[in-house]
């Protein structure tokens, strides 16, 4: 879902796509509507959120000092 999501924004950014788009794609909860998934390299989760709680870090000083 996530390289969906860049690649979507990817093409917003390129002119591709107008912002409203993405609002689109989401509410119509597929996929296929969404822009070329990004590649996998460089994308990780950095931190979770739900309504408004950011849910402690469980972050490893060994990766992550």
């Amino acid at each position: 879902m996530v390289r969906n999501l860049v690649g979507t924004l990817v093409e917003v950014g390129r002119g591709f796509r107008e912002a409203d788009d993405v609002r689109d794609i989401l509410d119509s909860r597929d996929r296929r509507q969404a822009g070329v998934a990004a590649p996998p390299q460089g994308l990780f989760l950095m931190e979770v959120a739900c309504q408004g709680e950011s849910v402690p870090s469980c972050r490893s000083t060994e990766f992550y000092p």
